[in-house]
């Protein structure tokens, strides 16, 4: 059964450092179909095909003052390997589409959170993700944007 990844990160609009921190649990997992997210520590995820990639961004400033973000997630292969496929992802989330290294998206946020996905994964390999995001229309934070790079390894699977 295919799973849904969720990279789980969190940024402080007033705080003046960019860069992303995990959550608790920088990476949680659940069978696709269900609702219920379960711990899948930090390590890489054990992605097979047709698996998606969700990504939250939690902002913990006592008193958020950031609406809409703009998100990036960049796709490269990751450091030392022989692969000529450079991302698991495809336009339009379709495996007939075009191969995407950049993906970029707004989004409004539910709450103090933001969530982007499902991005499914139509390729095998050892890639590193870089997902930045910046402020849609900055307004009295303190950073509007940050960044995390973490790995998504895509198996052929069972």
């Amino acid at each position: 059964m295919a799973t849904d990844w969720k990279m789980c990160l969190q940024c402080d609009s007033s705080n003046t450092s960019n860069q992303f921190t995990p959550q608790a649990n920088l990476w949680m997992s659940r069978a696709q179909g269900q609702t219920t997210w379960n711990p899948a520590g930090s390590s890489n995820p054990a992605a097979v095909l047709q698996d998606n990639l969700y990504i939250e961004v939690t902002d913990v400033a006592p008193s958020s003052v950031t609406g809409k973000l703009v998100g990036y997630l960049i796709a490269s292969a990751a450091a030392n390997v022989t692969q000529t496929d450079v991302t698991p992802f495809r336009r339009g989330n379709s495996s007939s589409k075009n191969k995407l290294c950049v993906l970029s998206e707004k989004k409004g946020r539910d709450g103090t959170t933001w969530t982007w996905g499902p991005y499914t994964a139509y390729q095998t390999g050892s890639f590193e993700l870089t997902f930045s995001a910046e402020v849609d229309n900055p307004n009295n934070e303190q950073s509007d944007s940050w960044e995390e790079d973490p790995e998504f390894d895509v198996d052929m699977g069972p």
